[in-house]
């Protein structure tokens, strides 16, 4: 394979680069010229777990792409799919979720310089994604899925309420497919969704993972189904996916699986009568984190991801 052009040799490890980045790395400890022929495009998928890890892809992307502006390629090289999860447990046992500022810092740094390029990005940790946003102040101009998990910490709400969940610091221009997983979520679905509808003015397909009857979907749904498109809370959403969280054990009590019967009672019901226009989705209640990389490759691929487009029936 080293008789081939170099742009040939690109074309194949583009093509094979979209693994989490095993095959890139692979590719470069070949030889020197593989090295040279893969350097461009061996991020063009890129798994990272554990703030460790983070760390080494950035100095590893940055030395890439210092080696290509001296050497005046024309490529440069590029992140196009990120799955991003820093709280992951070393090699050393070591917890990284114990580093919170640091992992942020980390995080945002990576965003500021992959953000610009990525298609697909799905990030899970206990970092919120909120908070990323507001501090890299990156921008995702070609960003068209986005998975992001929910995790609001357990401080007690001050005097005044609670503050209200505030619309995203930059612009998602061409995101299509966004798909939210209440993991631990101090606001309902009606609150999130509206002010990512303004920040995503151009999704449409919608996935919520994870919900509690305490995230109160229903409100959404009923909104969504019962106004005109124009009127909706998210007017270009034109599937919408929700898949609870599993079911909760039966207690003498009760009420929490009560509470969680009668909300897919009430889900079932209205994704029923979901006007002809959106196409509504009802998925069991596996815990999500199982699906979240077989999601994310899928996608890679060219697949479903993580919000399945195929027409269902109701």
């Amino acid at each position: 394979m080293e008789c081939l052009h170099v742009e040939t040799l690109r074309h194949i490890f583009t093509l094979s680069c979209c693994d989490g980045g095993l095959t890139g790395c692979s590719l470069s400890l070949v030889s020197k010229a593989f090295q040279d022929a893969a350097r461009p495009v061996r991020y063009h998928s890129i798994a990272l777990v554990g703030l460790g890890r983070i760390e080494c892809f950035l100095r590893c992307y940055q030395g890439d792409r210092a080696v290509c502006k001296r050497q005046k390629l024309r490529c440069s090289p590029t992140v196009r799919h990120l799955f991003l999860r820093p709280d992951a447990t070393d090699a050393n046992g070591v917890d990284d979720a114990a580093h919170g500022a640091t992992a942020q810092q980390t995080l945002c740094d990576v965003l500021r310089l992959v953000g610009p390029t990525l298609v697909t990005l799905l990030y899970t940790g206990e970092v919120r994604w909120e908070d990323i946003l507001a501090e890299s102040r990156c921008e995702f101009p070609k960003l068209e899925e986005l998975t992001f998990s929910r995790r609001d910490s357990f401080e007690l709400y001050p005097p005044s309420g609670r503050p209200p969940y505030l619309r995203p610091p930059c612009d998602f221009p061409v995101l299509r497919e966004l798909h939210v997983v209440f993991v631990r979520s101090r606001y309902p679905v009606e609150d999130v969704l509206g002010r990512w509808a303004e920040a995503a003015p151009s999704v449409s397909h919608v996935r919520l993972s994870g919900l509690r009857s305490a995230d109160m979907p229903t409100r959404w749904v009923i909104k969504m189904s019962w106004q005109s498109r124009e009127k909706r809370p998210y007017p270009s959403v034109r599937q919408v996916v929700i898949q609870p969280h599993e079911c909760p054990p039966q207690t003498r009590c009760g009420h929490a699986r009560g509470d969680h019967d009668a909300m897919l009672l009430m889900l079932r019901k209205r994704l029923s009568k979901i006007p002809k226009d959106i196409s509504g989705v009802l998925l069991s209640g596996d815990i999500w984190g199982r699906t979240f990389w077989e999601d994310w490759i899928q996608g890679v691929h060219g697949g479903p991801s993580g919000v399945p487009k195929a027409d269902v029936q109701r």
